[in-house]
């Protein structure tokens, strides 16, 4: 049976796309087989480009695959306005489409890595938020991403797992992202008095890094509407400014 890591957070940007690199980089380094699947992809406009700018990134970079991009990321949900975009009618297609996808993704593989929406909270209100769709996959553990780099992190880790319990759904373990150097110890700290004691595993504790959250040239041509002009140049889109 495939084992799933699928990524949740509470808060928003918390790195889920990143961490999902890591991943894809460390089951290639132990010659595993795996597939890549984010069910909801959040494309930068609503009508006109439906393709996610990470998932299409992670595609271009550590992650070939013959998959088509609609297997990879089947439903497309723009951030703007996405509330008048959808409704509870909507659900079981965008379920059965999720559903058929990770079918088909993991007919092979060893491992599965789901990149969550961008928070657990995001289209609670239409019931395909992190916690339905992975019941609907059967899955039963998610990883927990926090990115607070204050005592916070404990408040938001209990309220994820109460949350979490009263769905029936367990915590696989929690991932700290993004967090503050002067602060990692603290971390390890009330990882040893409120974390431990309940079985979940501490994964890892990713250090905020000012280059790995700088802009992409791609992402700074979309903010400002540019247009490129020397196609032959098109690689350098994904370069850091």
């Amino acid at each position: 049976m495939v084992k799933a890591f699928y990524l949740s957070s509470l808060r928003e940007r918390a790195g889920k796309s990143f961490l999902s690199l890591g991943f894809i980089q460390k089951l290639q380094k132990e010659g595993k087989s795996f597939a890549y699947f984010k069910p909801i992809g959040v494309p930068k406009a609503a009508f006109s480009d439906k393709k996610d700018p990470d998932v299409s990134f992670i595609l271009n970079t550590v992650y070939k695959t013959l998959h088509p991009y609609e297997l990879i990321s089947p439903v497309s949900i723009p951030d703007a306005y996405y509330i008048d975009l959808i409704d509870s009618n909507k659900r079981e297609e965008y379920l059965q489409l999720i559903k058929k996808a990770y079918d088909e993704l993991t007919k092979d593989v060893e491992y599965i890595i789901v990149e969550g929406n961008p928070s657990i909270r995001k289209f609670v209100r239409v019931g395909i938020d992190d916690v339905s769709i992975a019941q609907m996959l059967g899955i039963k553990d998610l990883i927990f991403v926090s990115t607070d780099s204050s005592d916070r992190c404990i408040d938001n880790f209990f309220f994820t797992k109460n949350y979490f319990e009263f769905r029936k759904m367990n915590i696989l373990g929690i991932l700290f992202n993004k967090i503050d150097f002067e602060y990692i110890a603290r971390i390890n700290e009330l990882s040893e008095d409120h974390i431990s004691r309940y079985n979940i595993p501490l994964l890892g504790i990713i250090e905020r890094s000012v280059e790995l959250f700088s802009p992409r040239v791609s992402e700074l041509k979309e903010q400002i509407g540019g247009e490129l002009i020397n196609e032959p140049a098109s690689p350098g889109l994904n370069n850091i400014v």
